[in-house]
């Protein structure tokens, strides 16, 4: 073999071998990019990932937040319209004493106070100035038994044990008071709260 053959042959091995490295660097090259693409492809995909967690949270946070909020101004509201609605039951609780059904209850509303105090108690009766006349005309109380007014009361009567031990409220007011949760439960269901 000549000494053209001979160099011939070897810049042909080196080309061919300079071509396997070539391709096996352009394999790894390739490899190596495919690797980092895929931790990249990961990485964006941990980040969005939490972005969505976190925006998940806030929206729910300012979803949480909207609802009180909202529940806050349905309470607000409800109690606007049952304090206009029971200041007009205060109004109409004023006018009660000239009312011919409550007059008609008012002996047995004196029967059941003085059963609750017992006959044979010492008492004395304090009613609002209206029912005076009423108390006195129903004929429930002994004789001897002092009816005093207190303006003070809302259409009813206090019986009270002389020694001040007992005493029985009957007046419009407590009895609405005493109906005040059901009446405003009733209410809100009408209205469309409930």
């Amino acid at each position: 073999m000549s000494l053209d053959q001979l160099l011939a042959t070897l810049e042909q091995e080196a080309r061919v071998e300079a071509e396997r490295i070539m391709a096996e660097a352009g394999a790894e090259a390739a490899r190596v990019a495919g690797k980092a693409e895929a931790e990249r492809v990961a990485r964006r995909d941990t980040t969005l990932g939490e972005l969505e967690h976190d925006l998940e949270a806030t929206l729910q946070a300012e979803l949480s937040v909207a609802r009180l909020e909202a529940r806050r101004q349905v309470l607000r509201a409800r109690e606007r319209l049952l304090a206009r609605l029971f200041a007009a039951v205060e109004e109409r609780l004023a006018t009660l004493a000239s009312d011919p059904v409550f007059l008609a209850g008012l002996p047995a509303s004196l029967d059941a106070a003085v059963a609750c105090l017992g006959p044979d108690t010492p008492l004395r009766c304090v009613a609002s100035p209206e029912l005076i006349a009423a108390i006195h005309d129903a004929a429930r109380l002994p004789d001897a038994v002092p009816v005093t007014e207190d303006p003070t009361l809302t259409a009813g009567f206090r019986l009270v044990a002389i020694d001040g031990s007992v005493e029985v409220v009957d007046t419009a007011t407590v009895r609405m008071a005493a109906r005040r949760t059901d009446l405003s439960r009733r209410a809100l269901t009408l209205l469309g709260f409930g």
